[in-house]
């Protein structure tokens, strides 16, 4: 069965799912605080949810100046009518979870989705290969693509 509509619309009750997956959507969302407080509301207890959103520093870093040029041929994709709502950085996006009832247990850089062939594909490869290095080197700081973050709720 699908519904169609806000999750607080939905009517699940408390402590139905063990796992909810929030993949690429959580910065559209008008409140995203009231959105994961209705997801800390309907995980059972030490139940895990998967937030998955862009890397804010792999944005700024790609999205503008000579990376953006070399791959687009722009010297900036950056737009006011973006439809994201939200950018969170590791630190806030930490900090929203854990006001709704979640421990982040894990991060994981991810690499976004390439429709890229050839040697642009090879290149984007490289990229999030010196990114996960980095990323290790940093102790957690992410230049990455996408960032997954695994919580659990908290009792």
């Amino acid at each position: 069965e699908v519904f169609c509509g806000n999750l607080s619309e939905a009517g699940f009750p408390s402590l139905f799912f063990d796992v909810i997956t929030v993949l690429d959507v959580l910065y559209y969302m008008a409140d995203p605080r009231a959105a994961l407080a209705e997801m800390s509301r309907i995980l059972k207890p030490d139940g895990l949810v998967a937030v998955e959103i862009p890397g804010l520093q792999y944005r700024l870093l790609r999205d503008r100046g000579p990376i953006c040029w070399l791959l687009d041929r722009k010297w900036s994709r950056m737009s006011p009518a973006s439809w994201h709502l939200y950018y969170f950085s590791p630190r806030t996006i930490t900090l929203l979870l854990r006001k709704c009832g979640f421990r982040v247990m894990k991060f994981i850089p991810a690499q976004a989705s390439v429709g890229r062939t050839g040697l642009l594909r090879g290149l984007n490869d490289l990229h999030f290969l010196l990114g996960r290095f980095l990323c290790k080197a940093a102790g957690g700081y992410s230049i990455a693509a996408k960032e997954l973050y695994l919580a659990v709720k908290a009792r």
